[in-house]
């Protein structure tokens, strides 16, 4: 009977001591597991939002509000609205022209501003003889104009600002896009975190 006793004991001891070897192999798997996944290289912003450099821009404060320094890209921005034949190339959408006098100038002289209108969107440029067309304002309420860094009304907040690299947001309702070169600028309009409207507005030279 003794013997039996210790029998048995025996065959409990060795059972019990085969599982915690097993359940010791199964945890050393997961922690394996586990360190691989953590050892992943993390993924970039840049990587992430896939900004072209000449679209890039930086937020500053200015007059206590938030701006959008892109330089490049406001300059790209206005030398592919700087003239009447441009947008007309551009864009195949029919235009609505028309032009009136401007009240600075002598009736004598050509000088006039053109105003093409496409639904709620509007460009207006000075055109006058001997002179280059002088882009004065564009206004653009329409999907249908798309800038060079893929921005276009009906773009939510956090999509608009990541078209130039940044990942802040910014909750005004106007955003100004700046340019250090000059007073070239182009104005984001937001409603409800959608950007509804988009101003170009040149520097305006005599």
């Amino acid at each position: 009977m003794y013997k039996w006793f210790i029998y048995c004991v025996f065959l409990v001891f060795a059972s019990c001591k085969f599982d915690n070897k097993d359940s010791g192999r199964e945890l050393i798997e997961v922690n394996s597991d586990t360190l691989e996944e953590e050892s992943l290289p993390l993924t970039t912003s840049d990587e992430i939002l896939d900004v072209a450099p000449e679209h890039m821009g930086g937020l500053t404060k200015r007059d206590g509000e938030y701006v959008i320094v892109a330089s490049d890209f406001v300059e790209a921005t206005i030398i592919y609205y700087n003239s009447i034949k441009n947008v007309s190339e551009n864009y195949s959408s029919t235009f609505n022209i028309s032009a009136r006098k401007t009240a600075d100038t002598p009736s004598k002289d050509r000088d006039s501003i053109v105003s093409m209108k496409f639904k709620a969107s509007l460009i207006e440029f000075r055109k006058r003889e001997g002179k280059e067309d002088q882009l004065v304002m564009a206004n653009f309420k329409n999907e249908l104009f798309l800038l060079q860094n893929g921005l276009r009304t009906g773009l939510d907040r956090q999509e608009m600002l990541a078209k130039f690299g940044i990942k802040e947001q910014v909750m005004q309702d106007t955003i100004e896009v700046v340019s250090e070169k000059n007073e070239n600028k182009i104005v984001l309009f937001m409603k409800k975190d959608m950007l509804i409207k988009i101003e170009i507005l040149p520097e305006q030279k005599k």
